[in-house]
């Protein structure tokens, strides 16, 4: 029997802070993707495990600090427990209290600290831990609540990890080369790269949805996702958000399919039968293709790379939708993929539309170049950004801002500082080498296939070397030149 607290009915009065964050899914990403590629540049053995702390809110004392006047519970009298219809005076954290997490948190963070490890400052649940005479040494974790997953290339650190931990909240669930972690699963390579994916929930969630009888779909969408409603006949929004909602929670290992579940999820509160049909297009599409439901990081550089395209006006209201995915290595898979609708301004052309979404995938990647800086990767070279508009190069290292620009906001000349400083530079490619088209329009079933593979890191293709093999009739009648 575990005893619950009715949180809701507990005083603010009696605690200080309720705040304990989890490690974001990109800050996980990108710490696997790094250590994967240094143990495989080196040829050494890469140390993975997870770690669960049983009873994790239970062990926190209760004092002044966190909790400013005494508390006390009383247990229901209809319980078969030697307690049942008293009061009692909280000692400790218990299940269900409003600060539990916090509590857990705290006492958490303390233990990291005295064995070594502190937060990486671009998030703070990452700790680290460096050999102090070979920085190349280390031990990372990423926290999620009370259970961690972590790498290393030093087998003692995690050794003494191991043992601080049950020293402190007794004997813990420590798994080494664990095989699923928080909902992801994981898989390991001969060629020393490492997978995760959602396999498991992906099959309940169709099972559960109704959709394991859809007929096959070679893409996720039609060239009419973004088309305004033809069927304007409401359905219900419970289906909607129940449907989106499942999706969301899958996108970080179905980075290829980031435009559909981004753009349906903003069609929730007043849902048409066509916004519907697309729902259960892209439904079908992940029931024909569940053994694609994994990202791959499979590099041997640890530096960061970004893929960056915009379709422009590809909205009713004239709006460009945008899109990107970074990698660390150029050939492995997203650790972080975007896709949205531009909301801030209307592009005047396609080379302002590339313009904006150059300047924002920069910021999102130097955001992610400091962190594994700080987690002991060093960045020796530049954020690589692939491009494949050349208008929107040229402006972007000109000298000075043309007056052909001058219209363009402030804030996506930023991008002009970051060339200048060395901290990112631009790479020419043509269009049917950027994976990130996958990620502002619909594409024929050849180049979603080659496309969604690269961005997933499934295939290991050069991108550079598809020749024209076939015409393949593209989007709104487009032909593009590619190989299937």
């Amino acid at each position: 029997m575990r005893c619950v607290t009715q949180g809701q009915h507990q005083p603010e009065n009696t605690y200080h802070s309720l705040y304990a964050g989890t490690v974001a899914t990109v800050t996980r990403f990108a710490t696997a993707a790094a250590y994967q590629a240094r143990a495989k540049a080196t040829a050494t053995p890469l140390h993975h495990f997870s770690l669960d702390i049983p009873g994790a809110f239970l062990q926190e004392p209760l004092t002044e600090l966190n909790s400013p006047v005494q508390c006390y519970i009383k247990f229901p009298a209809n319980i078969p427990h030697p307690c049942a219809g008293n009061w009692y005076q909280r000692y400790k954290g218990t299940y269900g209290s409003k600060n539990a997490n916090a509590l857990f948190a705290d006492g958490f963070v303390a233990t990291l600290n005295s064995a070594g490890y502190f937060p990486n400052p671009c998030d703070e649940k990452l700790f680290t831990r460096f050999h102090p005479t070979d920085l190349s040494l280390s031990c990372s974790l990423c926290v999620h609540v009370d259970d961690g997953e972590g790498w290393s290339n030093y087998l003692p650190f995690v050794e003494e990890l191991h043992a601080a931990l049950n020293h402190r909240y007794g004997e813990i669930e420590w798994h080494d080369d664990p095989i699923e972690q928080t909902g992801f699963s994981i898989d390991r390579f001969t060629d020393g790269s490492i997978a995760y994916g959602m396999k498991g929930f992906i099959a309940k969630m169709l099972k559960e949805l109704g959709a394991t009888h859809l007929p096959y779909r070679a893409t996720p969408s039609d060239s009419d996702l973004f088309a305004a409603p033809t069927d304007l006949t409401p359905v219900s929004a419970a289906i909607t958000r129940k449907i989106m909602g499942n999706l969301t929670y899958i996108s970080p290992v179905f980075p290829s399919c980031k435009k559909e579940f981004q753009y349906l999820s903003t069609r929730q509160a007043t849902p048409t039968q066509s916004d519907l049909n697309k729902m259960i297009k892209l439904l079908a599409y992940i029931n024909c293709h569940q053994q694609d439901a994994q990202v791959r990081f499979s590099g041997s550089d640890t530096q960061v790379y970004v893929h960056c395209d915009a379709s422009y006006a590809a909205h009713p209201d004239g709006r460009s939708h945008t899109g990107y995915y970074i990698s660390i290595g150029a050939a492995s898979g997203a650790i972080r993929s975007y896709s949205a609708k531009q909301t801030h301004c209307v592009a005047d052309g396609s080379m302002a539309a590339e313009y904006v979404v150059l300047a924002q995938a920069t910021k999102d990647a130097l955001h992610i170049r400091r962190m594994l800086h700080a987690a002991g990767f060093p960045q020796h070279q530049p954020v690589t950004v692939f491009e494949d508009n050349q208008a929107c190069i040229k402006l972007a290292e000109a000298p000075a801002i043309t007056r052909h620009s001058e219209h363009i906001h402030v804030r996506y000349h930023l991008i002009r500082d970051f060339i200048a400083n060395g901290s990112v530079q631009i790479e020419y490619v043509t269009t049917v080498n950027q994976p990130a088209d996958l990620l502002t329009k619909s594409l024929p079933p050849g180049l979603t296939k080659i496309f969604g593979d690269r961005i997933q890191g499934s295939s290991q293709t050069p991108l550079h070397s598809l020749r024209p093999a076939q015409d393949v009739l593209g989007v709104g009648g487009s032909v593009r030149s590619m190989v299937v």
